[in-house]
């Protein structure tokens, strides 16, 4: 979207009525994204997938192009305090009606990931300060590079 291509300006529409991005769309988002050349060596995934349909997209292209996933992180932080940093963020679409819809739409079609991962998952307490989430991550990303393949 940054950088105003098609796709990020047709997702950019999407956003702007506050819906979500449609599959097809984040997809090829995706897809495109990952046949850069920085992104040959490795690359990490925020926000995506979203849903098991886009789990196994994603897998799809990974098998294609000879690699797969290494870690999958969940940060686990209680609703109350998502609602709460969301809050603070100041945005206009924030507001606890939509953050607490957003967490049901979570808890409905992202989850499910939860089970689909569960091989790869490791789960980080994100609740604290950024040095101490980031601290855990780390720990997480180590205990899965030493874990017998």
């Amino acid at each position: 979207m940054a950088h105003c291509t098609p796709l990020g300006r047709q997702a950019q529409e999407y956003l702007d009525t506050g819906a979500l991005v449609p599959d097809r769309v984040t997809n090829d988002m995706v897809e495109e994204r990952l046949t850069e050349p920085d992104a040959r060596t490795g690359f990490l995934l925020d926000g995506f997938p979203r849903n098991v349909t886009q789990a196994e997209v994603l897998t799809d292209l990974l098998v294609a192009d000879g690699h797969a996933l290494n870690a999958v992180l969940e940060f686990n932080v209680p609703d109350d305090v998502v609602v709460t940093r969301l809050l603070s963020r100041g945005r206009r679409d924030d507001t606890d009606e939509v953050i607490r819809h957003r967490q049901q739409v979570y808890r409905s079609q992202t989850a499910p990931l939860l089970t689909h991962y569960a091989g790869l998952l490791q789960t980080v307490d994100a609740v604290g300060s950024v040095e101490g989430v980031a601290e855990r991550v780390l720990e997480a990303l180590n205990t899965i590079a030493r874990a017998p393949k």
